[in-house]
């Protein structure tokens, strides 16, 4: 691991930089040493919710592997759960060997009381089984990790893990601490509370190397992270340079849309967490509220969010709506850090961030920051602007969703090609 350096920096009044090219929804668009875009159709809107139900989510569980690694840290019981059976960080891998056999079993079309009605030609596949069973017997195309948002959790990534194990990839979820069953630092269900960020980071690459040595992932290793788990992922790239072959970056947190200046928030929130305010929730986030779906301006996809509204209603562990303090606290720390100039300079591998054009919730200035300093100190790094999107890209409705996937999985699949 690299040598940690904590400068004392605070990015603040920073300028949109016009560089950015337009994303392009054209296959032959190279995205980076001409390799082409995939070309995806997504889950329709319109039957969305009885595809995942009925059809995916049962292939996905014959797929699935969960792991708890042990991690040090003042955990307590989420209210009316209990003690948690398992502690740690809580991970998922969907191993694309068992999604290959399940496919077989599917083909098959024996009777089984889970996927006794599904058989292969209901299946929403992106490719034709043949070619989905020689990508896979051929060689593994890698292993996505995936580093999630704040106060997600792995069935939000259900969908994205669907495509990425029809193109040859294992995908390995993370869930951090304080998120969906990873073990809490507050009893509250609605509130992810974080004492110091830096957890994270070394939270994710033990469970990351915990799983290589359970489930001996196959190579090459590709990171992908989303808003919060995006700017983790961005410090993971910096200080652990040799971990991953490539990375996205998809609406990194490098800066929370804030109603004051960081400047003016950090001493305020700071105040709060020292006279033992940390562990409160942020005075304006209310509790979940599984109705609220329609409300939700962080993707454009009704469908998608009314499906994950309503699963995480009957669960209490995906029930996280608000941060504490020192979440806040942590944050602006982490974004410090991570837009570092000194520190954005170590990331060694090709990286690829995603902007969002409509995005609420983080700030598009402090990812052209990112960019900017990072082509300055020679890193390869691609740029794309989704003039339409919003926040959480992979959850937009098809015509966006398509060229966002295509655009993904044509640029992780380079590096196994």
């Amino acid at each position: 691991m690299s040598k940690r350096i904590r400068p004392n920096y605070v990015p603040e009044d920073m300028p949109d930089v016009p560089y950015a090219s337009s994303f392009s929804a054209d296959a032959s668009t190279a995205i980076i040493d001409s390799i082409l875009v995939e070309r995806i159709e997504p889950l329709p809107e319109e039957s969305y919710a009885d595809l995942m139900d009925r059809f995916i989510l049962p292939v996905l569980a014959r797929c699935r592997h969960d792991l708890w690694t042990p991690v040090e840290g003042d955990f307590v019981p989420i209210e009316d759960v209990g003690p948690e059976a398992r502690s740690g960080i809580h991970s998922v891998l969907y191993s694309g060997a068992d999604f290959v056999r399940c496919l077989s079993f599917v083909a098959r079309c024996r009777a089984d009381g889970e996927l006794g009605a599904v058989t292969l030609d209901k299946l929403p596949l992106q490719r034709e089984y043949p070619d989905i069973v020689h990508s896979r017997k051929k060689k593994s195309a890698g292993t996505i990790v995936v580093s999630m948002g704040f106060i997600e959790s792995e069935i939000k990534f259900r969908e994205l893990t669907w495509y990425f194990l029809q193109f040859g990839f294992d995908v390995l979820v993370v869930e951090h601490r304080g998120q969906g069953y990873s073990s809490r630092e507050t009893s509250d269900p609605n509130v992810q509370s974080m004492t110091d960020w830096r957890n994270y980071e070394t939270d994710f690459v033990a469970a990351l190397r915990q799983a290589r040595r359970v489930f001996n992932l196959p190579s090459p290793l590709l990171l992908y992270g989303h808003s919060m788990g995006a700017a983790i992922a961005a410090a993971i790239e910096e200080d652990y340079s040799d971990l991953f072959t490539r990375a996205v970056l998809s609406a990194p947190m490098m800066m929370p849309q804030l109603k004051a200046p960081a400047t003016v928030l950090y001493p305020v929130v700071a105040a709060l967490v020292a006279a033992g305010k940390g562990k409160e929730r942020v005075f304006s986030f209310p509790d979940f509220n599984p109705d609220s779906a329609s409300k939700d301006k962080g993707a454009s996809s009704l469908a998608r969010l009314s499906w994950y509204y309503a699963h995480r209603a009957g669960d209490p562990h995906w029930h996280l709506s608000s941060p504490s303090y020192d979440w806040g606290l942590a944050a602006l720390r982490m974004d410090r850090y991570v837009l570092s100039p000194h520190n954005v300079r170590r990331i060694a591998v090709p990286t690829l961030l995603f902007q969002a054009g409509l995005d609420s919730w983080v700030r598009p200035s402090a990812e052209n920051l990112f960019v900017d300093e990072a082509r300055r100190s020679g890193v390869p790094i691609r740029f794309y602007n989704v003039p339409q999107g919003r926040h959480e890209l992979f959850f937009e409705k098809p015509p966006i969703l398509a060229k966002y996937l295509g655009t993904l999985l044509g640029f992780f699949l380079t590096a196994s090609r």
